[in-house]
């Protein structure tokens, strides 16, 4: 699908063309059943099916006013957030269910070589994520984007308007400060 296609129905149903939104669902359909895909792949004992995932995050996308968009990857990224956002929401409803839960410690090579992530390991490195954010957002940004929703540097590099070196370089530091806040020897 040509992006210059899907960047049009973005700004066509920000201007208000409610017509738009539903044509830009259907167009982006096949990325975010991708986007679902590569959420889904990251946690391991995610009931959430894919379909159910882009139908939730689609309600949620489309349910805000106040976004503003100016190009179809700004509008992935968001949407792999809303995504992981779903998951998250979901492993904190099956572990509240459960009594108490160990902490799993996530190694290095949990983001060299992207694994399935229990829920306990998913909520740890939700959390560390978010302390990233604290420190350096664009950090934080770029993990969430390049190992939940799999987009390589030159993409983030696009969307953030940065080098694909700066990407490469944030991307090595994020998984290392993850690595040490997560307790990983």
């Amino acid at each position: 699908m040509d992006s210059q296609v899907i960047t049009q129905f973005l700004l066509r149903w920000q201007s208000g063309d409610g017509s738009a939104r539903d044509r830009l669902f259907e167009l982006a359909h096949v990325e975010l059943r991708k986007l679902a895909k590569s959420a889904k792949r990251q946690v391991s004992d995610a009931s959430l099916q894919v379909t159910e995932l882009i139908n939730e995050a689609y309600i949620r996308l489309f349910d805000q006013t106040q976004l503003s968009w100016t190009n179809r990857l700004q509008f992935y990224a968001l949407a792999s957030q809303v995504m992981r956002h779903l998951l998250l929401d979901q492993a904190r409803r099956k572990l509240a269910l459960k009594r108490g839960g160990d902490q799993h410690q996530v190694t290095m090579t949990d983001f060299e070589n992207p694994m399935a992530l229990s829920l306990e390991m998913l909520l740890s490195l939700d959390k560390a994520l978010n302390a990233l954010a604290e420190h350096d957002p664009r950090k934080a940004q770029i993990v969430e984007m390049r190992y939940f929703a799999g987009m390589k540097c030159e993409e983030i590099a696009d969307l953030l308007e940065i080098s694909s070196k700066t990407v490469e370089r944030d991307w090595k530091f994020a998984k290392l400060w993850l690595f040490q806040n997560l307790g990983g020897v």
